[in-house]
């Protein structure tokens, strides 16, 4: 049991430390799409897309199974892969 936890541990930093790790192309990217569980404005399934419409803010637009939403992002680096604060709105 000890060795799950630390080998759980190991794998979180270890996702965690490169998971916004930039590639030269990445550097100019204006776009993302994203799938999944919970997206889309809250919905079972969904997907999102995401524009910069300047250097730090994005548009963000999602469908999911019976939902909706959409919000403004401010991105706390100039590129679309970086952490960021979100105001949303779901149906």
């Amino acid at each position: 049991m000890k060795f799950n936890i630390i080998a759980f541990s190991l794998l979180f930093i270890s996702v965690n430390c490169f998971s916004q790790k930039l590639v030269e192309t990445e550097l100019n990217q204006k776009g993302a799409i994203n799938a999944g569980v919970l997206m889309g404005g809250g919905g079972l399934i969904g997907g999102d897309f995401e524009a910069l419409v300047a250097p730090k803010i994005g548009l963000q637009l999602g469908v999911g199974l019976g939902s909706f939403g959409g919000g403004i992002n401010y991105h706390f680096k100039p590129n679309i892969n970086s952490s960021f604060a979100s105001i949303q709105y779901w149906q």
